[in-house]
């Protein structure tokens, strides 16, 4: 299962501010924003179950960043971590001869530190375990289960004479709008049609919409399907459709 990492788009600032848009920027835990030294060595024994002392792991790996640093130094051969990082000796500034020497009023040696392979950008493709996820999107408008309310029951299954609870996001109809809802009994016994049924609303929301059983589907239902759509009229100007529906179906049990 992905992990959903959150983050929210802020408009761009600064010298590109004219130019409009936006920038994402990660959701941050306003009880600590940044993960100390403690915290990252702490998480680190946690997660692979170290017997190990918290200081003393602090210790070496501050231990082991200073030696790379002191002996870059010293010797300016460059120096590596696996595939995270590597560690090299820079002389900035310029020279005016081949036979220039170095002046620390003109030059300055820097050391520098460059993320390898291990710290690529983390692209979402199979594989990943990681999905940026906006947390001002809008819900696709989508449709995911049709059930009875009894919570006994597999998705596709409906009890004659029970509530039906559906579930999904996005299925809010817009009051005073062409949107609506229809439900359908289609009748497989003989020639394949549809019975039109009066839907009664007990409870309706964004995420999940409750029906009482429809008076209309009496027991000739039992063991037929019963399709469940939502009809909402299409505000996109790319797609030419009057309305996107959504609709799923269910089986009739006996009570």
């Amino acid at each position: 299962m992905k992990n959903k990492l959150e983050f929210r788009l802020v408009p761009v600032s600064g010298t590109l501010k004219d130019r409009g848009g936006y920038r994402a920027e990660f959701k941050k835990d306003s009880r600590n924003r940044v993960i100390d030294f403690d915290g990252v060595v702490r998480e680190a024994i946690n997660e692979h179950r170290w017997n190990v002392d918290h200081e003393l792991v602090k210790l070496y790996f501050r231990e082991i960043l200073l030696s790379m640093l002191k002996n870059t130094a010293k010797d300016g051969r460059v120096r590596r971590i696996d595939d995270f990082f590597s560690v090299s000796l820079n002389l900035h500034g310029r020279f005016d001869d081949k036979r220039d020497n170095f002046d620390p009023a003109r030059h300055e040696l820097r050391l520098v530190m460059r993320p390898l392979t291990a710290f690529r950008v983390l692209s979402p493709r199979p594989g990943r375990d990681v999905e940026p996820v906006n947390v001002d999107r809008t819900p696709q408008f989508r449709i995911t289960s049709i059930t009875a309310a009894d919570g006994k029951h597999k998705n596709h299954q409906v009890v004659f004479g029970q509530d039906i609870v559906i579930r999904g996001t996005n299925m809010a109809i817009k009051p005073h709008t062409r949107d609506f809802i229809s439900l359908n009994v289609v009748f497989y016994k003989g020639e394949i049609g549809s019975k039109g049924i009066n839907e009664k609303v007990v409870s309706y929301g964004d995420r999940e919409i409750r029906l009482a059983w429809p008076e209309d589907a009496g027991e000739e239902s039992i063991r037929q399907r019963l399709v469940f759509s939502i009809w909402k009229a299409n505000d996109d100007p790319k797609n030419k459709a009057e309305y996107i529906r959504r609709e799923i179906y269910a089986n009739i049990l006996p009570a």
